[in-house]
């Protein structure tokens, strides 16, 4: 297998005890939240990650560092959530104080800790030690957090080996970090191939790297398994697209809106693909987010993805009205603030402003592509 390609974003879902439950961007599933105003202490020197730590000494190590932390600064928010993730996958009865915590003493752990806890409860009379861990490790993924995912898939297949839906997960966290999940994912394909989490991620693995002929084939799988499930039909749109048949895409997104005009995601989906593509933005991609801003007016990739199509179609005023709201709705999401970036490099060309914002976009994007996109750009301006 290939290394992953960077500069690609995709998906991520969760199946919870009762059914399966797309995970396609928190925004979707949680109300927005207010630009964050931390509360809590500041440490005066930058902590190390926890996924550093992982790496360097294992969970307990990583727990004591964490205690001692808080031993020196009890009000420390940051130490209290990072805890309550590590007791999530060791002792998660125990999470959940922690992470409220974490929550009372800096807000801008409310909306992760919330989630988090939802899922330790769901799963806190499950029976299969196993099964509590893949779905403590998604929720973790899910926030970003996939040193600490891998670190429950992992458990899992040790408690498991034949568990191959644990394999698909730990290799999706592995390359999420970055590192070879070749052996994860044959060893999931071996022990499971008609399962829909291995062939889903399969399909993931080989679009981000450059062969969606292959991912279609593994979707195509998951498809039979799930039918109308729109993460997946949304990837098959994308790897339509990645072997160029545009066209073909654009129906796929169409028909996924289809299945249920009600739908947020569904339109939320459509815009994204016309506007980020540039492919008929006025026509597709301005009418699939308004229709979005009719379901939720407050949601908030609706009015930053409709202000980067005004940015494309060079409307300043329109452009910057929606992007400032979506900033209004949450002055934490890394998407908004880099196309703030461009819409000041392009339309108002305020190189001072737009460098604000980039640098603002890597502050809160850490891995995510903005973050990356930010950085290229940046490097313009650099000397």
């Amino acid at each position: 297998m290939q290394e992953r390609n960077s500069n690609t974003d995709y998906f991520f879902w969760l199946p919870l005890v009762g059914g399966l439950v797309l995970f396609f961007l928190a925004a979707l599933n949680t109300p927005p939240s207010p630009p964050i105003l931390a509360t809590s202490t500041e440490s005066p020197v930058d902590l190390p990650s926890t996924g550093e730590m992982l790496a360097d000494g294992g969970l307990d190590q990583t727990i004591d560092f964490w205690e001692g932390i808080i031993e020196v600064e009890p009000e420390n928010g940051e130490a209290y959530y990072q805890l309550g993730l590590l007791f999530a996958i060791t002792d998660p009865k125990s999470a959940g104080s922690y992470l409220n915590n974490a929550a009372e003493l800096d807000n801008q752990y409310e909306d992760k800790s919330a989630q988090i806890i939802r899922v330790l409860r769901l799963v806190e009379f499950s029976e299969r030690e196993e099964y509590q861990l893949i779905q403590v490790g998604q929720v973790l993924g899910s926030v970003e957090e996939w040193a600490l995912a891998r670190e429950a898939f992992s458990r899992a297949t040790t408690i498991n080996p034949n568990y191959g839906e644990a394999w698909a997960f730990l290799g999706e966290a592995e390359t999420q970090l970055n590192e070879d999940p070749s052996d994860s994912f044959e060893t999931a394909l071996s022990i499971d191939p008609k399962s829909f989490s291995v062939n889903f991620f399969l399909g993931l693995f080989w679009l981000r790297n450059d062969d969606p002929a292959k991912a279609l084939e593994f979707f195509a799988t998951a498809d039979e398994i799930d039918p109308e499930n729109k993460i997946v039909l949304t990837n098959i749109a994308y790897g339509l697209f990645a072997i160029g048949q545009t066209n073909d895409a654009i129906a796929q997104f169409q028909n996924i809106v289809e299945l249920d005009r009600n739908d947020i995601f569904s339109w939320l989906t459509l815009a994204e693909f016309s506007i980020q593509n540039e492919i008929q933005v006025e026509i597709i991609g301005i009418e699939a987010a308004r229709k979005a801003l009719l379901i939720d007016k407050n949601n908030i990739k609706a009015n930053a993805l409709l202000g980067r199509a005004y940015t494309l179609l060079g409307d300043r005023v329109l452009s910057r009205r929606f992007l400032q709201k979506a900033v209004e709705l949450n002055g934490n999401d890394a998407m908004t603030h880099y196309y703030l970036a461009l819409h000041f490099l392009s339309l108002e060309q305020n190189s001072e402003k737009a460098m604000a914002y980039l640098e603002k976009t890597i502050e809160l994007g850490k891995n995510q592509i903005w973050a990356l996109q930010a950085s290229e750009i940046l490097k313009q301006f650099t000397p």
